[in-house]
């Protein structure tokens, strides 16, 4: 589970930016120095190319690395907001009766969300402070102690 709050990373910081802006600053280093050795004639000019297209690739890759460092911050933000909707999911599935008895008769299925209002399963109360609860409707016939009440 993530732990924290703050989905903000130094995307410069992360270790596949590190490693990709080094090898980017390799390329740079070595294409200077050939493109001295070529102006003092003492390299080919297809050797400066290839000096010049590995700075190139080494450029892209670490735009490609900036890249992924952000896509895993969205991944993590995403995952932050799913792991939200269900702790609220989970939250919404809870019905809690008003004092300690068994379920007696149910009237909805597993997934299904009740309307304000709408009848919750029917239950018989199986303490004696709870057997002073009224019910709104007709006990079951296992309750009819419940009749008793008040």
């Amino acid at each position: 589970m993530p732990d924290g709050t703050d989905d903000r990373v130094d995307v410069g910081k992360t270790s596949v930016v590190r490693q990709a802006k080094a090898q980017l600053d390799d390329a740079a280093l070595t294409r200077e120095r050939t493109e001295r050795l070529w102006h003092q004639e003492l390299v080919a000019r297809a050797q400066l190319d290839t000096v010049v297209s590995g700075e190139q690739v080494a450029e892209a890759r670490y735009h490609d690395a900036i890249e992924e460092a952000r896509n895993r911050q969205a991944i993590l933000a995403q995952r932050r907001s799913e792991l939200e909707m269900a702790r609220q999911a989970l939250t919404d599935s809870v019905l809690t009766a008003p004092a300690e008895g068994i379920i007696r008769e149910r009237r909805a299925a597993v997934g299904e969300y009740l309307a304000a209002g709408r009848r919750s399963p029917r239950w018989c109360a199986s303490t004696p402070s709870a057997r002073r609860w009224r019910f709104r409707s007709a006990p079951p016939p296992a309750c009819a102690w419940a009749r008793r009440s008040g």
